[in-house]
């Protein structure tokens, strides 16, 4: 192409901490330093063990090292100091053969989670590429579909599925499982999360939000007017929680007040409740 790059379907674009652009493209990896742009992984797919070298995501972590999805699922980490690729399916995939990874998520602490659309979670330490494996398979998680991964601030990994919570403190690999049941018909999918300084909150279905306390290890249940999925937590101005639901609109929690507010189709100009 004119502009140097070598192909025109883009598919991600991201900007570094040192300032430089990667471009996940159909063939590869780009990088832009605002004068011209350097090709990687333009090759066969097959040299580094992926079956697709279509980038769709980029991540970089704190370590500097950036982490590529592929459109087939493949994983790859790239280190931009020696222009290296490293497939960490080469340490995980004997056990987990076939494993694909449709999200990363880069937690403060150094530590990258790989997860799939229905088989678990896996956790690479640091740059080591030492891994973990959580899934039903090895009874660390009572779901495999995984919503959200969320690091608090004591470092506390905390797993949203669609059977329960699971909680993996700091420096530990075993996690205490939260509201997972055998029960299909018992069963707490948990879609969002929120901390404050002194609490957690989840959002569930059936219009529940549930609060865990951190000095005490507690959970108690906020429960919402509607019956709807708590899809979506964020944090409003002045201690509000802002709460979005599946089909019962929009939500303002007052944190100092305990007070509630509701807006929907009905009593708002909210086109959709969901």
């Amino acid at each position: 192409a004119e502009d140097g790059l070598s192909q025109n379907v883009i598919r991600t674009i991201t900007q570094d901490s040192k300032g430089f652009i990667w471009i996940g493209k159909w063939n590869g990896l780009s990088r832009f330093d605002g004068y011209r742009f350097v090709s990687y992984l333009a090759g066969s797919p097959g040299d580094l063990g992926v079956r697709s070298n279509r980038i769709e995501k980029i991540e970089e972590d704190r370590d500097g090292y950036l982490w590529l999805i592929s459109n087939a699922g493949d994983i790859l980490r790239f280190d931009p100091k020696t222009d290296a690729f490293t497939n960490p399916a080469d340490f995980f995939g004997p056990e987990r053969p076939g494993f694909s990874v449709s999200r990363i998520k880069v937690m403060p602490s150094g530590n990258v989670w790989l997860i799939s659309g229905d088989a678990g979670c896996i956790r690479l330490r640091n740059s080591s590429l030492a891994y973990e494996i959580y899934d039903r398979e090895n009874q660390r998680l009572k779901g495999n579909v995984i919503s959200y991964i969320r690091e608090d601030d004591q470092q506390n990994t905390w797993i949203l599925t669609d059977n329960g919570l699971a909680m993996i403190r700091a420096g530990e690999t075993v996690p205490v499982v939260f509201f997972g049941d055998n029960s299909h018909s018992m069963r707490q999918v948990f879609h969002a999360v929120l901390e404050w300084d002194d609490q957690i909150w989840f959002g569930s279905d059936h219009g529940r939000i549930w609060r865990y306390r951190k000095n005490s290890g507690h959970f108690s249940l906020l429960q919402l007017p509607g019956l709807s999925s708590v899809t979506h937590l964020i944090h409003g101005e002045d201690r509000q929680a802002i709460i979005g639901t599946s089909g019962d609109g929009l939500l303002l929690y007052d944190l100092r007040a305990e007070q509630m507010e509701h807006f929907n189709t009905r009593n708002s100009q909210l086109v959709h409740d969901e």
